[in-house]
């Protein structure tokens, strides 16, 4: 193989991986929406705000970036047990 062949053989590979990414990513999301709808119908459960980044979906990292929080996802709540007495 020449190196013209592959070069064009890792960029169609790159291609490739990106696409099934994107595909992964659509996924993902469409299951996410999903199980909230799932839980939505479950009696015992509630929405709450997430504690860790009180309902922004974010928090700020020492050095001041914004990151996506990792306990809700960027959702902005959680799913929790209903609590009764």
């Amino acid at each position: 193989m020449d190196k013209l062949t592959i070069e064009k053989k890792i960029n169609e590979l790159l291609g490739t991986r990106d696409e099934l990414l994107k595909k992964i990513r659509d996924l993902d999301s469409k299951l996410d929406d999903l199980l909230d709808k799932k839980l939505e119908l479950e009696s015992d459960k509630v929405k709450v705000i997430c504690l860790t980044c009180n309902g922004n979906g974010f928090i700020r990292t020492d050095d001041n970036r914004k990151v996506i929080c990792k306990t809700c996802r960027g959702k902005k709540f959680i799913w929790a047990l209903k609590f009764e007495e």
